[in-house]
C-alpha cells in the first residue's frame, strides 16, 4: 500500500510540473474498453503456465495537460474482474495506476502514440496473499470530432501471489498481458 502511495504521488507531481499553472490546458478524457486478447501467465518454483482469459470491458479516467504535440498526464482503469476460459472459479482483477503520454503524429492531424507506466493492485478471489506490480502499456490512438476517440493498446500487468499446496506456500509471479480496443470521450 505503501508503494501505490508513493507511486501516486509522483504521478500527482508530474502532472502538475508538466502542467503549467493554468488548470484549462487540462484534458479529461473517459474510456470503455474490451479486451480483444488475454493471456495470464503464472510462474515459480520451476513451473509455468499460460492460459486464455475472457474477453471482458473496463472503465478509465484519465487528465492530460494538452500541449501542440505532446501530452503528460495520469490514469487509472477500473476492470470487471475476469475469469480465465476453462477455469471460471479462478477470478482475478489489476487496477493500475499509470502515468502517460500521447505524441501526436501532426498538430494538424488526429492520430497519436501512447505510453504508459505505474503500478497495479492485484487481487484474486480464491488465494490467501496478492501483491501488486509494474503496469506498462503503449499503443496508438485516433480523435475524431469533438473529442470522440478510439485506442488500440497493448498492456502488461504484473503481480505476486501466495497459493498453498497442503501446508506448504508456493509464490508465484503472475503476468497478464492484453490488447484493448477502447472508445472514449475527452472532455
Amino acid at each position: 500500500m505503501r508503494k501505490i502511495g508513493m507511486i501516486l504521488q509522483v504521478i500527482l507531481l508530474l502532472v502538475l510540473v508538466t502542467g503549467g499553472s493554468a488548470f484549462a490546458d487540462y484534458a479529461f478524457t473517459l474510456k470503455l474498453g474490451a479486451d480483444v486478447s488475454g493471456e495470464l501467465k503464472r510462474s515459480g518454483a520451476g513451473q509455468s503456465s499460460k492460459k486464455g482469459v475472457k474477453n471482458i470491458g473496463a472503465f478509465s479516467w484519465e487528465m492530460t495537460n494538452t500541449t501542440r504535440y505532446i501530452d503528460f498526464g495520469a490514469g487509472v482503469t477500473c476492470p470487471i474482474k475476469r475469469s480465465l476460459k476453462h477455469d471460471h472459479d479462478y477470478k482475478f482483477c489489476f487496477t493500475p495506476f499509470y502515468g502517460l503520454f500521447k505524441v501526436h503524429l501532426d498538430s494538424d492531424t488526429t492520430p497519436y502514440l501512447i505510453g504508459q507506466i505505474g503500478y497495479n493492485s492485484f487481487d484474486i478471489d480464491r488465494t490467501t496473499g496478492e501483491q501488486g506490480g509494474l503496469y506498462y502499456g503503449s499503443g496508438i490512438g485516433y480523435t475524431f470530432m469533438k473529442g470522440f476517440l478510439i485506442e488500440a493498446l497493448y498492456s502488461v500487468n504484473k503481480g505476486k501471489q501466495k497459493e498453498y499446496i497442503g501446508k506448504y506456500p508456493l509464490h508465484l509471479d503472475v503476468e497478464y498481458s492484453k490488447v484493448t480496443i477502447s472508445v472514449g470521450k475527452t472532455f
